[in-house]
């Protein structure tokens, strides 16, 4: 694993797990059906993004990107297998099915690990060895207890790491990129929002519901422009290992919020994988403060 660590992309990382780990709860509270709420998210999400190029002028990305092919091609890829986690991370909150989603992204800094050390052929610590191990043992465990892996779990932990891995083949800016992904299904979206009456989002007059849905859309578009920032900041292993954040706080949402079922055995697999994620935070802040000071001495 490399010695050093991106500040940027460790904040990235941080804030996105934590503005992911909220928008189940977030979902719950726009009382709306499942359809209505994924058609909104891909409107609003379009809109906010819309919002900050116009203001950041950062016109120019989006118009390289149709100058190039291959990253065309890249990023309907990207928004392909983007289009499945979006729909999910929509869908399992309100079919009852967090806990499945949770444990997709338990396992998913694990394949992203694996993926940096295959494909990018990364270093990884004595340190992130060992949180690799208690994070598996982790996992191991929740899996054995929900009784084997479901499509949920494997969708959210199989597909992410092609798409982090081609969006940096891509190399497209993130703003740029993310904005390319939703305006491919934006057309579809509004089809089925102002012309088909069963898909429409909230009556006109209830401007607080319009509101929660532009919130909606702002969660999403920032906490993924924070994912990709951090994806191209940081290593596949050391990105894919602070993302054991956001799965603890969609769980903490499963089981306080939502009520779901939680068994004692579960202490066991959770407190193993919250070990692994201050065992990964530690080591990052350490070589935080080692990089700093070995630039101050390169500097005297």
């Amino acid at each position: 694993m490399n010695s050093t660590v991106s500040v940027p992309g460790l904040i990235s990382s941080i804030m996105a797990s934590v503005m992911f780990g909220i928008i189940p709860w977030y979902i719950q509270q726009l009382g709306m059906d499942i359809y209505s709420v994924f058609w909104n998210r891909i409107v609003f999400t379009a809109v906010f993004l819309m919002l900050i190029i116009m203001v950041s002028r950062q016109w120019r990305p989006v118009v390289d990107i149709f100058r190039s092919q291959k990253a065309m091609l890249l990023l309907v890829l990207t928004a392909l297998l983007a289009g499945v986690q979006w729909w999910l991370f929509v869908w399992a909150p309100m079919e009852g099915y967090t806990k499945e989603l949770s444990l997709g992204y338990f396992l998913l800094p694990l394949t992203l690990t694996l993926s940096g050390r295959l494909v990018y052929r990364e270093r990884i610590s004595k340190v992130q060895q060992l949180a690799i191990l208690l994070a598996m043992t982790g996992g191991a465990l929740e899996l054995w207890g929900q009784g084997g892996l479901s499509w949920v779990t494997a969708g959210v932990a199989g597909l992410y790491p092609f798409y982090f891995m081609l969006r940096k083949k891509a190399g497209i800016p993130p703003l740029a990129g993310n904005f390319f992904e939703i305006m491919l299904y934006l057309p579809v979206c509004l089809v089925l929002l102002f012309l088909m009456d069963d898909f429409k989002p909230i009556e006109t007059e209830a401007v607080q519901g319009w509101v929660l849905l532009f919130g909606l859309g702002g969660l999403f578009a920032v906490s993924t422009l924070f994912y990709v920032v951090a994806s191209s900041k940081l290593s596949v292993s050391l990105f894919g290992l602070l993302g054991y954040l956001e799965p603890a706080l969609l769980f903490v949402v499963a089981v306080v919020v939502f009520h779901e079922p939680f068994s004692s055995d579960q202490y066991l697999s959770y407190g193993l994988i919250l070990i692994a994620v201050l065992v990964t935070c530690t080591d990052s802040f350490f070589i935080l403060v080692r990089s700093r000071h070995s630039a101050e001495t390169v500097i005297k």
